[in-house]
């Protein structure tokens, strides 16, 4: 069984729990106040005067050391063992309140990942959050992993568990905060899909402006999401679950929109009144003012590229139909659809048409052909791809797989590689540098290599693919010249 890992947003409730009037009449003479170090370390005033949240990286400064000792101090030594000392108390933070309550519902070890903003108070309750594990260990979490971020913090990269920039007083930091927020999940997302956790996103603490990005990103990867509504003392509320609901982005639009996504110099030569723009502006991908991404953009562009690269669209699927559907009414062609191979990688000589080594990909490759033509006793192979720097990008690096293929094991009597890509009727195929290097490829092959095309029929007053259209209407295919 795979192990989970918890990512939970860490907020400052840690602290504002205890600061609770029902705790300090609880703990009348042993309550210690934290307010005043609370006070230092949550705001300080910028050169203008005017008040800001402490940044993360002043966690190092000489001048606030000691209010962060009082405050670790306080909250360990009386608030971890509220209500009675020498007890842990589960109810110390939301964050801690929800992973036991996860942890539990699951039943099984899970590791804990925590995420800070770009404040002291953050990462400072997450410190003690973990510190807290360490204290009270629990069967079910096996770690809880966080470290602060360097003193010199310049970029997302620097660190996996604190949020750049992610602060409430300046707009310009916050969205900036947010598209950090973005790379870091991508990361943890990839680290996931190349491990053997699986990803549960618990935004139980932090700021509530963290929920709308959270679950959006979580509906898209088909990560669960989870939320402890509220934590009363002496009592613990149900968990909130929420798994995939039935909407989906238009995936088949945007792959198509991928090289405007992907490139903001192609996005800055286009003009006002450009149909692209403008459907990128309609989907809230790009700003209404300028040509940058907004955070929808930012998650859209990681997820188009991932899925191009992972395999086809429902778009996909329909292109690929409408060009076998083209090939026997247009060019009189009988095509086989969705041929695939399986390559021995310990003799690279050798095929077949079924797994022999339980689709082991070390062991070997599947080789997938989406339509094969015979013309003559040759063979015609066909690639369908959108017209996009990723799609391309993805033919390229799967012609080297099967002219290998070709050449080493399966030889075929082969008249030609034919890549056929499907775009917006107002867009134009140029001759670019990708496909300059899909010829050479061939070429060197000893391959013929033609580049077809078709338009994609598409609403744009109504911003989406008609797909009514799409089957019901023949497509021309068109030869590059």
């Amino acid at each position: 069984m795979n192990m989970k890992k918890i990512i939970t947003t860490v907020g400052t409730s840690i602290f504002t729990n205890y600061q609770n009037d029902k705790v300090k009449a609880r703990l009348g003479e042993d309550y210690a106040s934290i307010d005043s170090p609370f006070n230092r370390v949550q705001t300080e005033r910028d050169e203008t005067g005017r008040k800001k949240e402490v940044p993360a990286s002043r966690i190092y400064a000489q001048e606030l050391e000691w209010h962060i000792k009082s405050l670790k101090e306080i909250i360990t030594d009386y608030w971890n063992k509220y209500p009675e000392f020498g007890t842990a108390n589960r109810n110390v933070s939301a964050e801690i309140a929800s992973i036991l309550q996860i942890v539990e519902e699951e039943d099984q070890p899970c590791e804990v990942h925590l995420i800070a903003t770009d404040t002291l108070l953050s990462v400072l309750a997450a410190e003690l959050i973990v510190g807290w594990f360490e204290r009270y260990p629990q069967p079910n979490v096996s770690k809880v992993l966080f470290q602060r971020q360097k003193e010199t913090f310049e970029k997302q990269s620097d660190s996996d568990y604190v949020v750049k920039d992610l602060r409430v007083e300046s707009h310009n930091d916050y969205e900036k905060g947010f598209f950090n927020l973005i790379e870091l999940l991508n990361k943890l997302s990839k680290a996931n899909k190349n491990g053997s956790h699986e990803l549960i996103f618990n935004i139980t603490g932090g700021y509530k402006a963290l929920i709308p990005v959270m679950t959006l990103y979580a509906q898209l990867e088909h990560i669960p999401l989870k939320y402890l509504y509220e934590s009363h003392e002496g009592k613990e509320d149900p968990l909130i679950t929420l798994s995939n609901l039935p909407f989906h982005f238009d995936w088949g639009l945007l792959e198509l929109l991928a090289n405007s996504i992907e490139n903001e110099k192609l996005r800055n030569v286009l003009p006002e009144d450009d149909p692209v723009l403008q459907l990128l502006r309609d989907y809230k991908i790009v700003k209404a003012e300028t040509r940058h991404l907004t955070i929808i953009g930012e998650m859209v562009k990681h997820f188009v590229n991932d899925r191009l690269w992972e395999g086809k669209t429902s778009l996909g699927y329909f292109a690929e139909y409408k060009v076998f559907e083209a090939l026997i009414e247009q060019l009189s062609e009988l095509p086989k659809r969705g041929v695939e191979y399986w390559w021995d990688q310990q003799d690279k000589s050798r095929f077949s048409t079924e797994p022999q080594y339980n689709r082991d990909k070390d062991k070997e490759l599947r080789i997938e052909f989406d339509l094969i033509s015979e013309v003559n006793g040759r063979q015609i192979w066909y690639e369908v791809k959108p017209y996009s720097e990723t799609g391309l990008n993805k033919a390229c690096k799967q012609a080297k797989t099967k002219i290998c293929f070709q050449t080493m094991a399966l030889k075929a009597p082969l008249e030609k590689f034919r890549l056929v890509l499907y775009k917006f009727g107002f867009e134009e195929i140029k001759r670019n540098q990708q496909l300059m290097n899909l010829e050479q490829l061939f070429d060197q092959a000893g391959i013929a290599f033609e580049v077809w095309y078709f338009d994609v029929p598409a609403r744009l007053d109504r911003e989406k693919i008609n797909n009514k259209s799409f089957f019901e209407e023949k497509v021309k295919l068109t030869k590059l010249e």
